[in-house]
């Protein structure tokens, strides 16, 4: 069963960013909006995930490991969102996915964790398909002009901010504590530090409508966000790091940029390619 998760986690991270992707280039129009669009999200998942797995009272630990994974985790939705409203979906999704490295050098700094020389020469593939990935190519229809340096700031702190959330995935799967937990109580943190954050950009306002998109797109984020989570945790007890961190980025990176190609109407150029060849060489490579 734990190996289906590796095709079922995938499937469940690109619907996610499909849904995502299309919702901020078209309803997200400031940063009050995005807060409120991912507290919206959070909740939905926190609900969700009560009603189906919520068994038991969280132990303080659990709340504290629940807190640090929802800064993480709220940090990567709300950067994620404002870098698809001002760049290119599928650029965007596959730098991050780039994050694999700091889970893995995470694993070797406090679990001992053998890197061996292809894994290091995975790294420098890396290091060369995150310059060749940004070239500025054409635009999909709808991305914001512009706004490339935006997107590259906000690219970048997804970048780390999924790197710390992975890791963190890493740190509660080798604790005794309840897995549901830990990740359905981040998911009410991360509700509340969105929505109570929000009123505090007085100057703002919201351009986010009750619409039926978005009656449907928050609840299909909701569940694929908290499922994602929950499932990634539970893998990380019976898989190592490195698989996982293999098969799921990599599986991700194929299927986010045929969707950015397809659906997105994103034009690559050559350069972009070879890129995206470096790294799905680079995710490969790094598990050995």
């Amino acid at each position: 069963m734990v190996y289906a998760f590796l095709i079922i986690l995938p499937f469940l991270s690109v619907l996610k960013v499909l849904v995502q992707g299309a919702t901020a280039k078209n309803k997200i129009n400031s940063v009050k909006d995005c807060l409120i669009f991912t507290g919206a999200v959070s909740l939905a998942s926190a609900l969700f995930l009560s009603a189906l797995f919520l068994r038991s009272t969280p132990t303080r630990e659990e709340l504290l490991f629940a807190l640090l994974y929802a800064a993480f985790s709220t940090g990567f939705q709300f950067c994620y969102v404002l870098a698809f409203r001002s760049g290119p979906v599928s650029v965007t999704s596959t730098i991050t996915s780039f994050a694999v490295v700091i889970p893995i050098v995470f694993g070797a700094v406090f679990y001992h964790t053998s890197i061996s020389a292809l894994a290091y020469v995975a790294l420098g593939l890396m290091a060369v398909s995150l310059l060749l990935i940004p070239d500025k190519g054409q635009d999909a229809p709808g991305d914001a002009p512009n706004h490339r340096g935006a997107w590259l700031l906000f690219t970048l702190m997804a970048f780390v901010f999924s790197g710390l959330n992975s890791s963190m995935q890493v740190y509660v799967s080798h604790t005794n504590c309840n897995i549901d937990n830990v990740v359905v109580f981040s998911y009410y943190f991360s509700a509340a530090i969105c929505l109570l954050s929000a009123p505090l950009l007085l100057r703002q306002r919201i351009s986010l409508r009750p619409e039926r998109s978005l009656l449907i797109g928050v609840p299909v984020i909701a569940v694929c966000l908290g499922l994602y989570n929950l499932l990634s945790i539970q893998t990380l007890k019976s898989i190592s790091a490195a698989i996982f961190y293999t098969v799921v980025p990599g599986s991700h990176l194929i299927l986010i940029n045929l969707v950015g190609i397809l659906l997105f109407k994103e034009k690559k150029t050559v350069t972009q390619y070879i890129g995206l060849l470096l790294a799905l060489a680079a995710v490969i490579l790094i598990r050995f």
